[in-house]
């Protein structure tokens, strides 16, 4: 069986010889969706007992190489703020307004996201950095 990735599609392909024609003959058994890669039942009965070992190796795989990749991400994370911040200070002033507030959603969003690891006590999970003026409260004023 091949499995060929495309964009965000996964096809899962069988190819036999065909006697008759004297030649190979391509089958696509299914096509899945990326991150998921479900396969309906309908799909997994057009597989035999070998392919589908074959497909879910190949899933579950896939399924820990994207894992691996968002771990990354967040162990990067840290020198990654470290360097844009070096950038904000001496970049054009017109180019750090403009990439601040394309950080500002994101950001937000990955700190309520890390408040809401810990709610044990009235601390949040992480402490707070003051921003120059780029990240703002819903109330409006800087943390």
């Amino acid at each position: 069986m091949q499995i060929r990735e495309r964009g965000k599609t996964i096809r899962l392909i069988r190819t036999a010889y065909d006697t008759e024609a004297k030649a190979p003959v391509s089958e696509i058994l299914a096509k899945v969706k990326l991150p998921e890669m479900a396969l309906t039942d309908e799909d997994r009965a057009k597989f035999t007992a070998e392919e589908l070992e074959e497909y879910e190796t190949f899933r579950s795989g896939k399924m820990r190489s994207a894992v691996l990749e968002r771990e990354y991400a967040a162990k990067q994370l840290l020198a990654n703020v470290e360097l844009v911040s070096q950038w904000l200070s001496s970049a054009p002033h017109d180019e750090a307004v403009a990439l601040g507030a394309e950080l500002q959603k994101p950001l937000k969003k990955l700190r309520r996201q890390i408040d809401s690891l810990s709610n044990t006590g009235d601390e949040p999970a992480a402490k707070r950095i003051k921003r120059n003026d780029v990240v703002q409260d819903d109330d409006g004023d800087d943390d």
